[in-house]
């Protein structure tokens, strides 16, 4: 989410905002987009519920998150209409997630609560007139696909989540397996330049050269303690 502060501007009209009573997405434009600028912004809610951009932004949101609720270990993609996209977390405490594609509006709401909301579409946050009028118009194909708890569960794809796991679990491992090759060929390249211990390139001094090893989080060095500065190992690439 967009880190607003009290120097913060609202991207449309640019004048200062209230952290407390704006509009603002995460960055999940990039810099090809045309509307990458207003991503991860804040933005006035009326000139976001005005703004001429704001239904191919929204659009563009929803299909960036949409597609992530296939891609998340945590929770499925349950229904994907024109309109909104319906998500389940896992187990144990389970919530529904909608997300209305004409707003970019997030509801969440525990699965307990799902067929009061789908009768009364009393969301558990505020919103704005501009998204109650389009949470109320996608209510009723929300209610009548997923009409009550047991179907909102039923349509959480389940082996698609393991699936997922399982291959992320092999990512995991494949990642750790090359960190692995590349410590050990690191520690055979580090034992040589110990042995090999070349003069400090800045006194010429051979004695009283102690090794520092950094590896993985940064690069591996000598320190003279004769003149106090470090050089890189010869035999690091």
């Amino acid at each position: 989410m967009a880190i607003i502060s009290e120097h913060s501007c609202c991207a449309i009209c640019h004048e200062s905002v209230d952290g407390d009573d704006c509009f603002a997405t995460t960055h999940f434009l990039t810099s090809g987009h045309p509307l990458w600028e207003y991503s991860d912004v804040p933005m006035h809610w009326d000139c976001f519920e005005t703004w001429s951009d704001r239904p191919a932004f929204c659009r563009a949101y929803f299909e960036f998150w949409a597609q992530s609720l296939t891609r998340s270990p945590d929770r499925g993609l349950i229904l994907r209409s024109d309109r909104a996209a319906v998500g389940l977390t896992t187990p144990p405490n389970q919530r529904v997630l909608v997300l209305l594609a004409e707003t970019a509006t997030w509801i969440g709401l525990p699965l307990s609560e799902w067929e009061s909301f789908c009768r009364t579409g009393e969301a558990p946050i505020h919103l704005r007139t501009f998204e109650k009028q389009a949470l109320l118009g996608v209510l009723p194909e929300l209610a009548a696909k997923l009409p009550d708890a047991k179907t909102v569960r039923a349509g959480l794809d389940r082996s698609a989540l393991r699936a997922l796991r399982a291959e992320q679990k092999a990512e995991e491992k494949s990642r750790k397996s090359k960190e692995a090759r590349q410590l050990r060929a690191h520690q055979k390249r580090w034992k040589v330049a110990r042995r090999s211990k070349s003069a400090c390139p800045h006194c010429a001094n051979r004695r009283d050269i102690r090794a520092v090893n950094r590896f993985p989080g940064g690069r591996s060095y000598f320190i003279c303690r004769k003149c106090g500065r470090s050089f890189a190992p010869s035999h690091e690439p």
